[in-house]
């Protein structure tokens, strides 16, 4: 009988201990889902002399229904005006699942940052200048073409996550060395670009 008292006191003992371990109030961390880039949009909207849209948008895209790959081929050519301004607007989706990945983006903007490279950014004879309107995270900026002699170059958009964005040069779009800022890259597409 005294044997089954103790073995009772055990089992109790070892339940309350069970339910105090258990605390109901503190729920499981929710991961947040990231989505993989399935599509890619790049929509021009051309701008006036004062900077105001005169209702011509043109779009270019890439997509992958598996998930855009880094450097993936072939991809359209933009074709824009040389000589003219345009407001440069991303959007990104994951067809597959369904995710709106610029709201990802919007949602943690600490997290995400585009850059902008490539012949026609870059160098001695870069023929485009581009600059944030979305405080250091490019899914919306502005894009200048000059008037040029050099009819083709090349735009490469890379956005990069968890990257340190306080980086000495981190707030330029056409940071080359954007791997110095940290993090790790999600997109990286080099576009052949053409003037009319």
């Amino acid at each position: 009988m005294i044997y089954l008292r103790k073995i009772g006191l055990i089992i109790l003992g070892l339940s309350i201990f069970t339910l105090i371990g258990c605390d109901s109030d503190d729920p499981a961390p929710i991961q947040p889902v990231r989505g993989t880039i399935t599509d890619l949009e790049l929509n021009f909207e051309e701008l006036d002399d004062m900077g105001n849209p005169t209702g011509t948008t043109l779009t270019f895209s890439a997509s992958n229904p598996n998930g855009i790959e880094i450097n993936q081929t072939p991809l359209e050519t933009i074709r824009i005006d040389e000589g003219k301004s345009y407001r440069l607007r991303l959007q990104l989706t994951d067809t597959r699942d369904n995710i709106d990945i610029n709201a990802q983006i919007l949602n943690d903007p600490e997290d995400y940052q585009f850059f902008f490279l490539g012949s026609t950014l870059i160098g001695s004879s870069a023929t485009m200048n581009y600059s944030y309107n979305d405080d250091q995270i490019g899914l919306d900026g502005d894009v200048s073409v000059s008037f040029t002699s050099i009819f083709a170059g090349q735009m490469r958009i890379v956005l990069r996550y968890e990257l340190n964005k306080d980086w000495p040069g981190a707030d330029d779009p056409n940071f080359q060395n954007f791997e110095d800022a940290g993090g790790r890259t999600d997109l990286d597409l080099t576009f052949p670009v053409e003037y009319n």
